[in-house]
């Protein structure tokens, strides 16, 4: 077991577990647009930025194996500013119709949370060759066709 200090509470998770993983069995939510727990982490969206103290540095949650000793924050207002900027960018090009259409979706709910998308949006426009539902689908088969 590996015992952490997240948002100034300890506790223990398994030997190889993600930061994202511990924070999900304590119950501290962090967005996370890319990850997929049926397909390896890769951190694409960095959007479960959590800041990890000696010295402070900033890794993907999804990606970061949760070592003993660790504390974590996961919501201070430099991690924060951080999530909404990286969401502005991944959302440049993404259909505000899906937002209206899938209120539910947790990418959603974040949309409206940290950007204050409203119903009406005409444009989110994305940068990238790719809508992000292309990309996880290219994603998932190419992992799964691996031998």
């Amino acid at each position: 077991m590996s015992r952490l200090t997240i948002n100034g509470a300890a506790c223990e998770v398994r030997e190889g577990a993600t930061i994202l993983d511990a924070l999900r069995t304590i119950g501290v939510e962090v967005p996370s647009a890319c990850h997929d727990p049926r397909l390896t982490p890769f951190g694409g969206c960095r959007l479960c930025t959590v800041k990890v103290d000696g010295p402070p540095r900033y890794v993907a949650a999804c990606t970061t194996v949760a070592a003993d000793g660790m504390m974590i924050e996961t919501h201070p207002p430099d991690v924060e500013d951080l999530r909404r900027e990286l969401l502005r960018m991944m959302v440049r090009d993404y259909p505000a119709k899906a937002v209206r259409d899938f209120p539910d979706l947790e990418f959603h709910r974040y949309l409206r949370a940290d950007m204050e998308v409203p119903g009406e949006v005409k444009s989110l426009r994305r940068p990238g060759p790719l809508p992000m539902s292309a990309a996880d689908i290219y994603r998932t088969l190419t992992e799964w066709s691996r031998p």
